[in-house]
């Protein structure tokens, strides 16, 4: 009976192989496809320069997984977002969205908590509102920080 045996080379290219598996079904956006093309990028470095030594893999699995990153970052980006204007954007479609308040009454330029997508957020409510209730709609109209300024208007 003979044994069946696998080179460095194979594993480092099933590691990216399971590795570009895991991105498209259960994982996307994490990333791992870096750290697919840095596997598969080692795998043939070390098919045609056999290393045995595995911190010396390793450390071309490093140096792969940046070079990866560096190169493929941007592109991927204007890829998944489709256009290289929306790559600016960073609240998405929130701005003009409807919030609910939640936990206590937010008076006017005092802070809270909304609820939004099954998200809690940090809200100020606008300077001339008033008070919004706990369960109360409103609306997001721009976004500091870390913190939705709000109206109890829709605009």
């Amino acid at each position: 009976m003979e044994m069946i045996t696998i080179t460095p080379s194979e594993l480092w290219l099933l590691l990216g192989v399971v590795l570009i598996i895991l991105e498209l079904s259960q994982l996307p956006g994490i990333g791992l496809f870096f750290f697919s093309f840095g596997a598969i990028s080692t795998s043939i470095i070390i098919y045609y320069w056999p290393q045995e030594n595995i911190i010396i893999q390793f450390g071309y699995f490093g140096i792969a997984v940046f070079v990866q990153f560096v190169l493929l970052w941007y592109p991927l980006k204007i890829y998944v977002y489709k256009n290289k204007d929306s790559c600016q954007r960073n609240s998405f479609d929130l701005i003009g969205a409807t919030v609910i308040v939640i936990n206590k009454d937010i008076k006017a330029k005092n802070y809270g908590q909304v609820l939004w997508s099954g998200t809690i957020m940090n809200v100020q409510l606008q300077d001339n509102e008033g008070m919004a209730k706990v369960g109360e709609d409103i609306y997001v109209l721009d976004i500091k920080g870390n913190t939705l300024i709000c109206t109890k208007n829709k605009s």
